[in-house]
């Protein structure tokens, strides 16, 4: 059976008809800054040329061809782009006209959540320390910030180990030292 025979478009004589692989894009959570891609497949199915317009309200959604024509029988995978400016959730829509019977404006709903992950700068970045004679421990300070909106989580072990290599003195040990032990 054809469409013809079954009355939906009848003799299917000089009509466009559109279809799209999907009504929802959802990029998920994005690095704000970065670009994620994703493709939509664009069919025609009538007996004329499909002419096709795509657009989007929101610049952080873009497309790879933004007009086009197909003629019958063909198809055309687009690229959807999304690049998050901010750490906020999008919700746009693609919207897509056509000189298409079935469907003129088709809209596609582009989702997505823009992410500034956590970012860790540690003051200072390195300790040192030397114990005096009959010293037996030290306390230093030290500065974790996070400069991303993301909680960061982190744990400090306590399970340092030192090691004289059998040696003493005020210096301690030398690496000579320490490689023959």
């Amino acid at each position: 059976d054809t469409v013809s025979d079954i009355g939906a478009y009848p003799l299917l004589q000089d009509i466009a008809i559109i279809q799209l692989s999907t009504n929802e894009i959802d990029f998920g959570t994005v690095v704000v800054d970065s670009i994620s891609v994703t493709e939509i497949l664009v069919s025609s199915f009538g007996t004329i040329d499909l002419e096709v317009d795509i657009s989007t309200s929101d610049n952080v959604f873009s497309v790879s061809e933004s007009s086009f024509t197909l003629m019958p029988g063909q198809e055309q995978t687009i690229e959807v782009y999304f690049n998050p400016n901010s750490n906020t959730v999008y919700n746009e829509e693609l919207s897509i006209t056509s000189n298409a019977l079935n469907n003129e404006e088709s809209v596609v709903t582009l989702l997505g959540v823009g992410f500034i992950p956590p970012q860790i700068s540690v003051t200072p970045q390195q300790l040192s320390a030397s114990l005096l004679e009959d010293q037996i421990d030290f306390t230093q300070n030290i500065q974790i910030t996070n400069n991303g909106t993301d909680n960061l989580d982190w744990t400090l072990g306590r399970s340092w180990t030192f090691n004289t290599c059998g040696a003493s003195g005020r210096y301690g040990p030398s690496q000579i030292q320490c490689d023959s032990y």
